[in-house]
C-alpha cells in the first residue's frame, strides 16, 4: 500500500490576553500586580504599556496574567515568551513561568535593563505533565522601595500544527478487504 505523506503547517498563537495593553483603546485588562501597582503609560513606539511599581518595599514584585494563561497543557508542548521592557540600568527583569498540577515547577529567564527599551531575552518552556496549568509573570527580583519597570508587547506563544489535507488522493480497491491509497 502506498501512503501519501502530509506536511504540517504551523501557526503561532499568543495565549496572553491584552499583552500589548491596547484592549478597548488602552487598558490593563487581564493583568494584575504582585506586590506592585500597575499603571497604563505610553508604549515604546506607540500605543500603551504597563508600568509596574513595587508596593512591598524590597524583594520581588511582578506583573502577572490575571488568570492561568494555559489550562490543560499537553506534555511536551513548547511555549516561548517574548516582549520588551524599560528598566533602570543594572535591574534584572525576568520572565517567570509556573507549571502547577501534577508537576510543580517554576522557571525564570532574565535580562538586565540599560535605561532604554530593549527586548526581554526570548525564553522557552516545555510542559512537563499533561493537564497542568501555566501562569505567566514578568518580575524584578531584589527590588528596592519604589523600583519600577515598564513592559509592552508581551507574548507567550506556542506552535499550533495542523495537518494539511492530502491532495490528489486516489484509492484503488485491490481486493474485498484491501484498498491502496496513492
Amino acid at each position: 500500500m502506498a501512503i501519501l505523506a502530509t506536511s504540517a503547517l504551523a501557526s503561532t498563537v499568543n495565549v496572553l490576553t491584552n499583552g500589548d495593553f491596547e484592549s478597548s483603546g488602552g487598558s490593563l485588562t487581564g493583568w494584575k500586580g504582585q506586590n506592585a501597582t500597575l499603571a497604563l503609560v505610553p508604549g515604546n513606539t506607540s500605543g500603551h504599556a504597563a508600568q509596574v511599581t513595587t508596593t512591598g518595599g524590597t524583594g520581588t514584585f511582578a506583573i502577572k496574567a490575571a488568570a492561568n494563561v494555559v489550562t490543560g497543557a499537553a506534555a511536551g508542548d513548547v511555549y516561548v515568551a517574548g516582549g520588551q521592557f524599560l528598566a533602570a540600568s543594572g535591574k534584572s527583569i525576568c520572565f517567570k513561568i509556573k507549571e502547577s498540577g501534577t508537576t510543580s515547577k517554576t522557571v525564570t529567564g532574565c535580562t538586565t535593563g540599560n535605561g532604554s527599551w530593549i527586548p526581554l531575552s526570548p525564553f522557552s518552556y516545555t510542559v512537563v505533565s499533561s493537564g497542568d496549568t501555566l501562569d505567566f509573570f514578568v518580575e524584578e527580583k531584589k527590588a528596592v522601595n519604589l523600583d519600577s519597570f515598564t513592559v509592552d508587547d508581551l507574548t507567550f506563544t506556542t506552535d499550533v500544527s495542523t495537518i494539511a489535507p492530502p491532495t490528489n488522493l486516489q484509492a484503488t480497491a485491490t481486493s474485498p478487504t484491501e484498498i491502496d491509497l496513492t
